[in-house]
């Protein structure tokens, strides 16, 4: 396989939002055209906030 970082950061996403909706297809895809559909833009903020709950996570689940 391919060592990709940006593909693996993808397919984690893709699976840590799958799991958000407890593996259903069907109800991802819904949840990607509601976004598209609420024309959100992504800040960089944004993404840091992401980041730094991710992270906090991840050292609370140690």
């Amino acid at each position: 396989m391919n060592d990709d970082p940006i593909l693996e950061e993808i397919y984690k996403i893709r699976g840590r939002l799958l799991d958000e909706c407890d593996g259903d297809l069907d109800q991802l895809l819904d949840r990607y055209k509601q976004s598209e559909n609420d024309n959100h833009v992504v800040t960089l903020k944004d993404v840091e906030d992401r980041r730094q709950l991710a992270q906090q996570r991840h050292h609370t689940n140690r």
